[in-house]
């Protein structure tokens, strides 16, 4: 699991993520590895980035591999925008997205088409999902979400931007990737991050709109009295230092609930600014693991 952040400022665009990944060895519970990468370079010594969240892996093909891919098809047929490797990337991943979790987007297509638990219509020819096929299509939607943000700029103009994108077994389609304005942050560890900024958790706003009588406009006036302004335009330190804020106080969230450690392990930082290509703010070292064991 994860907390990914993207701050995209006039001088570049900062991304961070926590370490932290989650696995079910097949009695499950959870197994938890502090070390995990998220945030990746695009290539070598080039002005792209990549932010993961969600799924860690496609099986035994890694994000390292694709990544790597892509970064050679870059070598041979250079890019002319953000955009157009956002493009690139996800014709690349959603072909292996979508061979590797065939049996899975069958499966789920096949609970999917069913009516929900307990709610057959009149004169459907449907039946109705049990209660344990709807656990395992809740199970499904959430599982297999995998998110991308790939960052940065061309050399020939300079103009940082960030694209993101989702795969999910829901998807007829490729999806189409849709620009990061800002600021965004994805994974499970987004909702902590929600209420420190904006004063809610986001899953408090749709419980209260089913029983809202007035207009939707009021109450997003009612609930966001309490949200903490901050501006978004600001030098690139202090975006780096706003990333880390939001990914360290999302860790320590954890920490100290109840919920299981999904988010933590090292916080990794990367900047690419306008006029310098991809440079490491923080990142773990090839001997992370072996350092953590020691202590």
């Amino acid at each position: 699991m994860t907390v990914a952040v993207c701050m995209v400022v006039p001088e570049g665009v900062v991304l961070g993520a926590d370490s932290t990944v989650s696995i079910t060895p097949g009695h499950g519970e959870f197994h938890y590895f502090n070390n995990n990468q998220k945030l990746f370079e695009i290539g070598e010594g080039s002005a792209l980035g990549l932010l993961t969240w969600g799924l860690a892996s496609f099986h035994d093909l890694s994000y390292r591999t694709l990544i790597a891919r892509l970064a050679d098809d870059l070598q041979t047929n250079p890019q002319k925008s953000v955009k157009e490797v956002s493009e690139r990337w996800v014709k690349l991943a959603y072909e292996a997205y979508t061979r590797i979790f065939e049996n899975e987007i069958e499966e789920y297509r096949v609970l999917e088409r069913l009516d929900a638990f307990g709610m057959t219509k009149p004169n459907s020819k449907n039946t109705a999902r049990t209660e344990e096929q709807e656990k395992r299509l809740h199970d499904l939607s959430t599982t297999y979400v995998a998110g991308f943000c790939i960052a940065g700029h061309c050399l020939h103009d300079r103009v940082t931007s960030a694209f993101k994108l989702e795969f999910d077994l829901g998807l007829r389609t490729p999806p189409a990737p849709v620009q990061v304005p800002s600021l965004e942050y994805w994974g499970v560890g987004s909702t902590f991050i929600a209420r420190l900024l904006n004063g809610f958790d986001p899953r408090l706003k749709k419980g209260i709109s089913e029983n809202w009588s007035d207009t939707q406009e009021l109450l997003d006036i009612t609930l966001f009295q309490t949200k903490l302004s901050y501006p978004l335009s600001v030098p690139i330190r202090d975006a780096i230092d706003f990333v880390n804020f939001c990914i360290h106080t999302t860790i320590k969230a954890f920490k100290f609930s109840n919920h299981n450690q999904f988010c933590g392990g090292p916080i990794e930082l990367a900047v690419i600014s306008s006029d310098r290509k991809f440079r490491w703010v923080r990142h773990k070292s090839l001997d992370a693991a072996i350092i953590e064991t020691e202590y």
